[in-house]
């Protein structure tokens, strides 16, 4: 006795065409009148979508029909309900996400937008459904261009709801992902983080470019000519404000640790003073080195002559750290307390030397508590310390 499935199949085998044909023309109907309806209330934009997304789930329902029958050889009930859940999934997730966005949203007694809401984990789930059922149907296409098509209309439908809902913007809910392809892309230098304008960014880029290559020309990186070539070249084409703000960013590289240096400069308690702070710190800085580099006690350069590699090692050798040593412990009287300023005072050296010198002085005199200060032959209260490159006096 043949059952009610064999007789619905009979029927489709002598009958199909005419009822695909029947089926296309009530669909065209319906359609029709339903976009009648939503362009006199002016829905129009969402009718489309509407359709849109029904085709899709449609075509989606149709490969995972195919995926069950031909593919997997499941039972027609079994193939039905393979047919049905992911999009019934794939719905109800879209329609949970709605909720979501819609209690998270704030607005005021008049209906105006105050803090957008966002769809929530089920936002995430819509596209998780799309992907993963439309990488199922797309790995059972019989072509390389059905592959994509598969994949891509599925994840197509979730975009276009995702703008749909989130028209009036959205918030990020507590956290946020450290990577993302937007960071991604900023970190490789292919988009910037701002919204400026071509001009600006091509400025900043060339003014980057200008920087790294003058430290590297300062630093005598190898090879020292190509870089100064390329320097050369790269400031034939910026203008003066463009070379005094790479000067600028060079001088703070190269002086970033005296200006960072918790011993010398105190924080900033004045948001609004920093940069004043830091130009005054600058200056200080620029000043002292200067001090330090043209001092009385070192011989004068010859003006318009380059010292040669000689004379600049003969130079960089005339006084060392342990003379800077000899000559503290010198002067180093007990009840005196040993700090960055008092070596600087009493030795004439950098701050970055004094910096240095400091633990090995504490531990010497921690050794050595009874250290005998140098005595003044004449007493004046006045020392002379040698040094490499000759005397110095130094005051008690």
């Amino acid at each position: 006795m043949p059952t009610d499935l064999d007789t619905l199949t009979a029927v489709w085998r002598a009958h199909g065409y005419q009822l695909v044909l029947v089926g296309l023309v009530v669909t065209a109907i319906v359609l029709t009148l339903t976009l009648v309806v939503a362009h006199r209330r002016g829905h129009t934009n969402q009718w489309v979508a509407r359709v849109a997304s029904v085709a899709v789930l449609a075509l989606s329902a149709e490969g995972m029909w195919v995926v069950a029958r031909e593919r997997l050889h499941l039972p027609v009930v079994l193939a039905g309900a393979v047919f049905f859940v992911a999009e019934a999934l794939m719905v109800s997730a879209a329609l949970q996400a709605r909720r979501h966005y819609e209690r998270t949203t704030e607005r005021d007694t008049d209906g105006r937008l105050i803090r957008p809401g966002h769809p929530g984990p089920h936002g995430r789930a819509v596209w998780v459904i799309a992907a993963v059922a439309g990488g199922i149907v797309a790995l059972n296409s019989k072509s390389a261009v059905e592959v994509p098509l598969r994949l891509a209309l599925p994840l197509a439908a979730a975009y276009m709801w995702q703008l749909a809902l989130t028209a009036d913007g959205t918030t990020r809910p507590a956290g946020a992902w450290r990577w993302t392809p937007r960071r991604l892309l900023v970190r490789l230098g292919a988009i910037d983080p701002t919204e400026a304008d071509l001009t600006t960014a091509d400025r900043e880029r060339r003014t980057t470019t200008m920087t790294v290559t003058a430290r590297r020309v300062h630093s005598g990186a190898r090879p020292a000519g190509w870089h100064l070539m390329r320097l050369q070249r790269l400031a034939a084409n910026a203008d003066p404000a463009m070379v005094a703000e790479v000067a600028r960013r060079v001088r703070q590289a190269h002086r970033v640790r005296e200006l960072t240096d918790p011993a010398v400069h105190e924080p900033s308690t004045n948001i609004s003073d920093d940069k004043s702070a830091n130009t005054a710190a600058a200056r200080e800085l620029s000043a002292s080195h200067a001090s330090d580099a043209h001092g009385a006690n070192r011989p004068a350069r010859t003006a318009g002559r380059r010292p040669t590699g000689s004379a600049k090692r003969t130079e960089s050798r005339r006084t060392t750290a342990e003379d800077y040593l000899a000559a503290a412990r010198a002067v180093w009287a007990p009840g005196v307390e040993v700090d960055v300023g008092w070596i600087r005072e009493v030795t004439g050296c950098s701050r970055t030397t004094a910096y240095a010198l400091l633990p090995q002085l504490r531990e010497h005199l921690a050794n050595d508590p009874h250290t005998p200060a140098a005595s003044d032959q004449d007493g004046s209260g006045v020392n002379v310390v040698a040094f490499a490159n000759g005397p110095r006096t130094v005051h008690r």
